[in-house]
């Protein structure tokens, strides 16, 4: 026996029947079912589909969940159904409106809860059975009540017991099983001074000596995972005299004011900014804040370490946000951000849009980038998360002033609910609330979503016998990865996928090699996303040419690498193709050519003609769409010119059309007939030559940037650069040519315009050699354009193992030279067939990169789909490793989600150890990642001294989904003086349902006792308990019970969870842990 390292405590040794291969006698067997599939990259785990959902008449300003049902307070007199018009099927309510979160019907309680006026904050009882309302009503269910009541969450009745009051409006409230704390604009409760915060007896609403003094409107609060701590948001500048600039943490027993880092960072008060909501998921504090003027910095969310108040992370996306909420690993947040560029996401845009339901990772993932809109403050260089791909589009509502979206968002694990004032959720009517599903419970037919004319592929032919098929990637509202075909005469010839988002949808193309010249072909393009919603675009025909019109030159651009070339030698038209050689997500867009530009010029390439711009603001060739400034590039551009007056080449700006704002990466002529290349990275930085090119001669610039600097050549010699200067300005963007700002920049001409020929502009993603640029100039023959090979392969599974095998890829001048496979779980591999063992089941994307025999290279894109043989482990951790602050790692299962200071969690290498320092403290390992129906699970468990008072709970869960309100099946051990017992429990958004208990023999502190529980099939499923000293032999007979609650007839994770009660006084208590292990029966 190995000892644990606790007075008293040894941990057992594993054994095989920790982890029996089938259930024991009492309980029924049901067929393995196979996991749900990982999601792919950058979605989230809730589809975008908007559900039919009950509706009402005004706005819903706040929402709490209690297992299934939705309680939705606000300002409103009716409630409908889903698909009911206004005033149709309406049924009364008072400001407060409950629904089932499962189905998204209107619930009628016994007794509808009614109050008199708005109601501003919804919260739920840690037991679910109460529901707290507070705002600025005087009666509820028709009996006095001064802004704050207490309903039955089942019966919809008035707690009559419950009468606390304010004299003021109430904003925010969060409870315990013992307190009340309420937040707003008041100056008194129930007749005794308390500013802006106060606390109340949860059993008779009895006024407590709670009392910090907030010196401005208290508008969020949120309880620290320890229950220690009060976290509060608002417009306040102090609390109690202790400056907390919109952001406290007070302690929850004295009301002391504890420092709190976060608000040396965020910084939100006074008229003009505040805090708006604060949220915990046990691990972090989420909170979010407007700003409108100078009194804050935040308009956006952030994340923050409960206790201490450390930023996690920021996400300053430029728009006030109301309402966060995280689950499954997501935060979800409503309001009105439009500009999320800073942390890679969607730019700002003109005029302005608005994303009324957006969501973030809940963990850091980069950093925050220097802000390129407006003079809003910086944050860069904080940890910031990823904006992921969920977008769906709700409508302003016209009902209070501010005419918003949504203004909360809540859920249970399962089911996410956004409410508020809209009118239309993705086209369709509905009105103030809505419902989104995990995608396991979601119709999932939001597809793709651009159709029509736009779809079509446009076609060209850059050599003899060939047809550049090129096209813009679609976007969907909660799928990032998309697959496309191109078609040939309706037969698929080419496969591709790639992600894409509404801001960010490359170009592609493919060259259809080996076409008889002169012979149509008809191409669409169809694209796929992950569930199976396609759409073919329209028709494209088009013939190859029987010869090569694009010339040496031409061919050296190509080969170099270019993705964008607009050779600008149409001979009429407001298109400038591409002729890029690329077959990937790197081909670039046609230019779009203002009315400035005056076609078929002599060109600087002998035979071939040019473009020439007349020097006004129309003259201009951008593309149609952006990219992010590339940081490793070169831009070429050739010109003719005898300006005096100068003006821009070749730019980049973050205007499509018009003037832009912010214009960077810029070959631009001074008045004197110098040419600068020029950055912004913070400050203009500028190189140039020494001599002027406006001698009315064809002259090639070319600029790169790299990690070598900045670096600026004309006619293929270097005539400038500066090695201090690497990177651009992180902004997003649109490559134009001629007109555009150059505000700021050394030897700025004045003009933005310039009057010139133009030719051969090319743009590639890397900085070229001076070799290379050499080359382009002087016009050595090239070889023939390389075509890329075309990847393909097919795969097969047996249980966790997928083979995958690439002898179909293809190359059609050449060879294929390797292969080169990734699996999705950071495991790659080499040669023409390969194969991956999995550690866990689930869906991954195959990638596999092929290079032919001249460099070129193809990918394809698919996902496999794994599952484990039915005895393997889902989860086993015999915790034989030395940690502190966590749990590290298990053996399989993991990694853990862990709820509670870092600080309550050890292992000693023999077995875990979860120290709970206070009453009410409930360290908790989830295990998120394991997602099975039936499961076997067993644990052992040991502490080291008897509780006293109402006593410990250890439990084992199973099922288990959410994040904040979970839901489980449940194995509870209570230890306590007397008999111990084992519970059987049904978990439904944190409330717990007893369905079966047993006393067990007592237990010795320091004694191990193993927990087992078991579930088995779907409606009903039979789930069983049992517990029995590791020194003894297991029990025959379960605890059995068989439950077909709705929210529980899924998937779910494997988690312990530990509670001292309130009323024990036996600390610091070490409980620990030793053989987690769980497996499908």
């Amino acid at each position: 026996m190995a000892t644990l390292g606790i007075a008293g405590l040894t941990a057992p040794t594993a054994s095989a029947a920790a982890v029996p291969a089938s259930p024991g006698s009492g309980m029924l067997a049901a067929p393995a079912v196979q996991a749900v599939a990982a999601a792919p990259v950058a979605q989230t785990g809730v589809s975008a589909d908007a559900l039919p959902t009950a509706q009402i008449d005004g706005v819903v300003w706040s929402q709490a969940v209690v297992g299934n049902r939705v309680f939705a307070g606000g300002d409103f007199d009716t409630i409908r159904p889903a698909g009911s018009a206004a005033g149709v099927n309406a049924a009364g309510r008072g400001n407060i409106a409950v629904y089932d979160i499962t189905t998204g019907a209107p619930v009628s309680l016994p007794t509808n809860p009614t109050v008199n006026g708005e109601v501003n904050a919804v919260a739920a009882s840690p037991d679910g059975s109460r529901i707290y309302v507070g705002g600025v009503f005087l009666t509820a269910n028709g009996i006095a009540r001064d802004r704050i009541a207490a309903f039955d969450s089942t019966t919809g009745a008035l707690i009559t017991s419950f009468q606390a009051g304010v004299g003021g409006v109430v904003e925010s409230i969060v409870a315990t099983d013992t307190t009340v704390y309420v937040g707003g604009k008041f100056t008194s409760a129930k007749g005794s001074t308390r500013v802006r915060l106060a606390a109340f007896r949860a059993s008779d609403g009895m006024l407590l000596n709670w009392a910090p003094q907030a010196d401005y409107t208290v508008n969020a609060l949120a309880l620290t995972p320890s229950r220690s701590s009060v976290i509060v948001g608002g417009a306040f500048q102090n609390v109690s005299g202790t400056p907390a600039y919109g952001l406290a943490s007070v302690d929850a027993a004295s009301g002391a004011v504890k420092p709190w880092a976060a608000n040396a960072v965020v910084r939100n008060a006074g008229t003009t900014a505040a805090i708006l909501s604060l949220v915990s998921d046990g691990t972090s504090i989420f909170g979010s804040g407007y700003v409108f003027g100078g009194g804050g910095n935040l308009e956006g969310s952030f994340a923050a370490e409960p206790e201490t108040g450390q930023i996690r992370w920021i996400e300053d996306c430029h728009g006030d946000t109301y309402s966060t909420f995280p689950m499954g690993g997501v935060l979800y947040a409503a309001g009105h951000p439009h500009a999320c560029n800073n942390i890679g996401g969607y730019p700002e845009v003109t005029p302005r849009v608005e994303h009324k339901a957006v969501a973030f990772t809940t963990e850091a993932t980069g950093t925050v980038q220097p802000n390129s809109v407006g003079n809003y403050a910086s944050f860069t260089g904080q940890p910031a998360p990823t904006l992921l791909n969920w977008f769906p589009d709700l409508t302003n509502g016209g009902f209070t002033p501010s005419n918003q979206a949504a203004w909360s968002v809540t859920g249970n694990g399962q089911f996410l609910s956004m409410g508020g004032e809209f009118t239309t959720v993705n086209g369709i009517a509905q009105q103030g609330l809505v419902r989104f599903a995990a995608r396991g419970a979601a119709p999932n037919k939001e597809g793709p979503r651009v159709t029509g004319a736009q779809t079509a592929a446009t076609l060209s032919s850059p050599a003899a016998g060939t047809i550049r098929v090129g096209w813009r990637a679609n976007w969907d509202r909660d799928d990032t990865r998309l697959t496309y075909q191109v078609l040939r005469d309706r037969t698929p010839i080419f496969t591709t996928t790639i992600d894409s988002t509404f801001w960010d949808r490359p170009y592609l193309s493919y060259t259809d090699p080996n076409r008889t010249p002169g012979v149509n072909h008809t191409y669409r393009i169809r694209v796929v996303d992950p569930s199976g919603n396609e759409y073919t675009g329209d028709s494209a025909v088009g013939a190859a040419s029987a010869t090569s019109a694009t010339g040496a030159s031409a061919d050296r651009v190509r080969a170099d690498g270019a993705t964008l070339f607009w050779r600008l030698n149409e001979a009429a038209g407001t298109q400038a193709a591409n002729s890029s050689a690329r077959s990937d997500a790197l081909g670039g867009p046609n230019g779009v050519v203002g009315t400035g530009v005056t076609r078929g010029t002599s060109g600087a390439v002998a035979g071939d003609t040019a473009s020439s711009l007349n020097g006004t603001a129309a003259a201009t060739v951008t593309a149609p769409t952006g990219v992010y400034g590339p940081q490793q590039y070169s831009q070429q551009i050739w010109f003719r010119t005898t300006s005096t007056t100068g003006g821009q080449l070749l730019g980049f700006g973050n205007a499509a059309t018009g003037t832009s704002t912010v214009n960077d990466r810029s070959l631009f002529l001074a008045a004197d007939g110098k040419l600068y290349y020029a950055v912004y990275n913070g400050g203009y930085r500028t190189v140039s030559g020494s001599r002027a090119y406006n001698d009315g001669q064809w002259h090639q610039a070319t600029a790169t940037l790299s990690p070598q600097g900045m670096q600026l050549y004309v006619d293929g010699v270097r005539v400038a650069n500066r090695t201090d200067v690497t990177t651009g300005w992180n902004t997003f963007g649109y490559w134009r040519v001629g007109a555009d700002r150059l505000n700021g920049y050394t030897a700025n001409p004045g003009s933005a315009a310039i009057t010139a020929a133009v030719d051969e502009v090319a743009i590639y993603p890397t900085a070229l050699t001076a070799q290379q640029i050499a080359a382009q100039f002087s016009g050595e023959p090239q070889p023939p354009v390389n075509v890329a090979p075309t990847a393909a392969f097919t795969s097969s599974v047996s249980g966790l193992t997928a083979s995958v095998d690439g002898t179909t890829s293809t190359d059609a001048d050449g060879t294929i030279a390797s292969y080169a496979w990734t699996f999705g779980d950071g495991a790659t591999a080499t040669g023409v067939t390969a194969s991956r063992t999995y550690a866990s089941a689930g869906s991954y994307p195959v990638t596999l990169t092929v290079t032919d025999d001249k460099g070129a290279t193809g990918t394809r894109t698919a996902t496999v789909t794994v599952t484990a043989p039915a005895n393997a482990d889902l989860v086993r951790d015999t915790f034989g490793r030395t940690v502190s602050g966590s749990l590290g790692a298990p053996e399989a299962g993991g990694p853990y989600s862990l709820r509670g200071a870092a600080s309550a969690f050890s292992v000693d290498g023999n077995a875990a150890r979860l120290r709970i320092e206070a009453a009410g403290g409930s360290p908790t390992a989830n295990l998120a990642g394991v997602s099975a129906t039936d499961v076997d699970a067993t644990v052992d468990i040991a502490v080291d001294r008897v509780p006293n008072g109402s006593g410990l709970y250890v439990s084992l869960d199973a099922r288990k989904t959410g994040t904040s309100a979970f839901t489980a099946y449940r194995a509870k051990v209570r230890y306590a003086a007397g008999v111990p017992q084992l519970t059987l429990v049904r978990v439904v958004g944190n409330a717990e349902t007893t369905l079966a208990t047993q006393n067990l023999p007592a237990v010795a502190p320091g004694s191990w006792l193993r927990v087992r529980l078991v579930a088995n099939g779907t409606a009903p499923t039979t789930v069983g308990a049992k517990a029995w000293p590791v020194t003894g032999t297991e029990p025959t007979a379960f605890l059995t019970v068989q439950d077909s609650t709705a929210a529980l007839q899924q998937p779910g994770g494997i988690g312990v969870v530990t509670y001292l009660s309130s009323s024990a006084t036996t600390v610091p208590l070490v409980v620990g842990l030793d053989n987690l292990a769980a497996r499908r029966p």
